[in-house]
């Protein structure tokens, strides 16, 4: 990264200042640097804060769909309608299959959602794991490290560091479980398991 002083800056400016393999003052070369440039940082711009704007629609979702269901309750109670009819109604809107007529549309934006839930959380699984292995290698290294050719003073360092890497270092979900291969192969498992008695129930 370059860093602009007080003197004038020579050339075109561009938004990212840096060091250029080409003349870039020249004319078609700095349009299409400063186009480039332009629709990077805007992507990187709406990477940043697609997720947190993704959370809060969630969230804003989850309470409209709360806020439906309270309504359909206090209706149902001001007319002393029968409570297993407006529990049917309130659950038929949720029904995905909708009586198994399920749109192509529909039933690929549930698989791809579904698709790229288990990626992200296979990754993050992969990570944690990896995060995992590098813990209890430098464990392995410091008591594999020839400690008792030091000094008593220089040998007793080495506990705090055998004691810091002995409790690995974990990516939680909400500090309920670590995120490893095997909570992920769990997860499958247990997917699995509800999907059959979802299909068995089903049929």
């Amino acid at each position: 990264m370059r860093y602009i002083t007080n003197v004038t800056d020579p050339g075109k400016p561009l938004p990212l200042q840096t060091y250029y393999f080409y003349d870039t003052d020249t004319s078609p070369y700095f349009e299409l640097t400063f186009i480039a440039q332009g629709v990077t940082l805007m992507v990187s711009a709406m990477g940043y804060t697609a997720i947190d704007s993704l959370f809060g629609l969630l969230i804003f979702h989850v309470c409209g769909q709360l806020k439906n269901l309270k309504g359909r309750l206090m209706i149902g109670s001001e007319k002393q309608s029968n409570f297993d009819y407006i529990l049917a109604d309130a659950i038929m809107d949720h029904v995905i299959t909708d009586g198994r007529h399920l749109s192509f549309v529909r039933l690929s934006f549930l698989v791809t959602v579904v698709a790229n839930i288990f990626a992200h959380m296979c990754l993050y699984c992969v990570v944690g794991e990896c995060l995992i292995a590098q813990c209890e290698g430098i464990y392995q290294a410091v008591c594999d490290y020839r400690w008792y050719e030091l000094e008593p003073k220089q040998a007793r360092n080495l506990i705090l560091l055998m004691i810091r890497t002995n409790k690995s270092l974990y990516v939680t979900v909400g500090k309920i479980f670590p995120l490893t291969m095997n909570a992920f192969c769990s997860l499958l498992k247990t997917s699995g398991g509800y999907i059959s008695v979802l299909l068995a129930r089903r049929d």
